[in-house]
């Protein structure tokens, strides 16, 4: 069972293929904890103190879900804007209880808290080094892919990912190929098997910063580069956030500082061309100058809006997880589960740093980059389920009980 898990482990950044599309959203990951689960429940029976913790969650998750249904009960929704939000489900925006995007959208979250508490009885098991090592192995591979498919496009024009084959919606392909100029030049955006550049960013970002703590020069290298040919603003926001990051809590805050700077600046030099072009698309979002900027804008502040003329109550806990899906996981979230759950979720990512007292090299890292995830889900990447993000949680979350308790 350990290599069964480990298998998923290196898989699960590939979000692209699917094993059917019958059902939507048979990833290899979530078909692989499904099966996990089961057979750990059901053939071996074997479980860990924190199933207890685990299902704590579900007793809460069910209980909040219910109480917004009743607020929905007493305060059916008023606002104009209630009805240009974004529906995750295709049902009518008059059918307010019960919609079908909190089933589809539970589950995800559950397989992903399944693979937190899996991940926790791992670590406490066998340690954290070889998960790491692995992880940073499936990361790799994912990044290649990604080269791959740019230098086919450079060479011949032509598309080349064979492997992808999920489909959302009512036929549309998950992702899609994007493109950036330079110098005249048609260059593919990479975004290997995650669907499009800016969750390939977001996927790559968190071990980025991570290579940097565990002295992994390599993986660095090849996964700054590849950022920066992801031309994401996800990418540039978060290799920013990180910047930032590392002058209050990092390891050797001036050193890192200074060398991060000059290398930075030297790049800049010798690859202006291709900075300038990167930097002219960021602008472009943030001023409002493309259409990404503006559909952000706008959907922003729709649910923005929409949670600020919502009842008092809504204000508090949401209409329902799962209702809504804007362009950003801060106003997504408030929408959804309300102020009371957007600050459970901020708290899973920063209760940590003030829980364990210790501040190893390896501990700030892991701060550093669980920051930085946090705050790219807030204000661009409004994905949830990823699981590198619970993978960097439970490692975090692995060191407190490591320290705390020594064995769960």
């Amino acid at each position: 069972m350990k290599l069964f898990f480990e298998i998923i482990l290196l898989l699960s950044p590939i979000q692209t293929f699917v094993v059917s599309n019958i059902v939507k959203g048979l990833t290899l990951f979530n078909v692989g904890m499904i099966l996990f689960t089961f057979f750990n429940i059901f053939y071996l029976r074997k479980f860990s103190s924190l199933i207890f913790s685990f299902i704590l969650f579900l007793l809460i998750y069910i209980t909040y879900f219910l109480f917004q249904q009743y607020i929905l009960i007493l305060f059916p929704p008023s606002s104009v804007l209630f009805v240009k939000a974004i529906f995750i489900s295709p049902e009518i925006p008059s059918l307010i209880l019960f919609r079908s995007s909190f089933i589809t959208q539970s589950l995800y979250l559950i397989l992903a808290i399944l693979f937190f508490y899996h991940l926790l009885v791992y670590i406490n098991k066998f340690g954290s080094n070889r998960i790491i090592n692995l992880a940073f192995y499936s990361i790799a591979f994912f990044v290649l892919y990604g080269f791959f498919e740019f230098f086919y496009f450079l060479l011949t024009g032509e598309k080349s990912d064979f492997i992808s084959n999920r489909i959302v919606g009512t036929g549309n392909s998950f992702g899609a190929f994007q493109y950036f100029y330079l110098a005249g030049q048609k260059f593919l955006r990479i975004k290997s098997l995650a669907g499009e550049p800016s969750m390939f960013a977001f996927t790559v970002l968190p071990f980025f910063i991570l290579s940097i703590y565990c002295n992994k020069k390599r993986f660095t290298i090849l996964f700054l580069i590849a950022l920066l040919l992801s031309t994401s603003s996800s990418a540039i926001i978060g290799i920013f956030i990180y910047l930032i990051l590392e002058i209050f809590i990092g390891y050797n805050k001036f050193k890192k500082l200074l060398i991060s700077t000059l290398l930075f600046c030297i790049f800049l030099y010798v690859s202006y061309d291709f900075m300038l072009a990167l930097y002219q698309s960021i602008i472009d979002k943030i001023s409002l100058a493309s259409l990404s900027g503006i559909d952000r804008y706008f959907y922003f502040k729709t649910h923005f809006n929409l949670w600020l003329d919502s009842s008092f109550l809504q204000k508090l806990f949401g209409y329902g997880f799962g209702y809504f899906r804007s362009t950003d996981g801060f106003s997504t979230l408030l929408v959804n589960i309300g102020v009371f759950g957007l600050a459970a979720y901020c708290l899973f990512f920063l209760l940590p740093y003030f829980l364990i007292k210790e501040r190893t090299k390896y501990l700030k890292g892991l701060f550093i980059s669980n920051f930085t995830i946090l705050i790219v889900i807030l204000i661009s990447v409004p994905e949830l389920f990823m699981p590198h993000s619970w993978f960097f949680n439970a490692l975090i979350w692995g060191e407190y009980v490591r320290l705390k308790f020594k064995r769960v």
